[in-house]
């Protein structure tokens, strides 16, 4: 008898509040969707001047949710976000660059995804030339690119060239391309003077106008760790260049 009772308490309490042993009716129009953004590797824009980005194209929700951007990490760059169109500034005369991460928020609790993106500042007289980072497996076959900040056209710029160095113990050497670059036209020569040493130099009629790559090495991963592949005495007609940033390579 004292049996009966407890399950009749029990079916009574549990018909009274509602339990059940599962929230979730199998509706998948019951289950959030975490939002997405996707963004390129970098935004640039030129000293004294505004740049304006509509982040609709960056960021996606499955669920058609309201999203809500942030940004932080940023410093000297001034971003205002109204919606989802982002407006990046700088202080007078400022160049440089800093990495800052955006934040979508489809308004559902712990629903945020967030990206990290490189903005520039750049003085187009005087580029930002970039071997980007990257962290690769060991034994992995890759390219590194080796990348510049907005040209100016008043440069005409119809000739570069530089050195680049690694380190043997832990890179092995392929081949450049200048498929997919802003010099894609252009007539280039690369050797290794030396084990760990690259010497590259293009030439071309038309001038360089943009940004963006200018050319790609491949390489094979030999060892874990992490080592730097530099980039020396970038000229642009001759003229050297002095914002010049290194790759750091981690392999994993």
């Amino acid at each position: 008898m004292k049996k009966i009772t407890v399950i009749i308490f029990i079916g009574i309490f549990l018909l009274l509040t509602g339990c059940s042993e599962s929230t979730n009716t199998g509706n998948p129009n019951d289950v959030n969707h975490l939002p997405s953004i996707e963004l390129p590797g970098h935004f640039s824009f030129i000293l004294n001047e505004t740049l304006t980005e509509d982040f609709s194209v960056y960021v996606n929700d499955e669920d058609n949710d309201v999203l809500t951007l942030t940004v932080i990490g940023n410093t000297q760059i001034v971003i205002t976000i109204t919606g989802l169109i982002v407006e990046m500034s700088a202080p007078d005369d400022w160049t440089g660059t800093e990495t800052v991460t955006f934040i979508v928020d489809d308004g559902n609790n712990s629903s945020t995804v967030s990206d990290v993106v490189l903005v520039n500042v750049v003085d187009p007289i005087n580029p930002v030339i970039t071997l980007e980072s990257i962290t690769v497996n060991n034994g992995a076959y890759f390219d590194i690119a080796l990348t510049t900040t907005l040209i100016d056209s008043s440069l005409s710029v119809c000739s570069y060239s530089c050195t680049i160095s690694y380190d043997i113990n832990y890179l092995d050497y392929n081949s450049a391309s200048l498929y997919n670059t802003l010099a894609g036209n252009m007539m280039y020569a690369v050797n290794e003077p030396e084990p760990g040493v690259i010497m590259i130099a293009m030439a071309n009629v038309e001038p360089i106008i943009g940004e963006g790559p200018l050319a790609f090495f491949n390489f094979t991963a030999l060892s874990v760790g992490e080592t730097i592949i530099g980039i020396d005495n970038f000229q642009y007609n001759g003229n050297i260049m002095s914002n010049l940033t290194d790759s750091v390579v981690v392999i994993e």
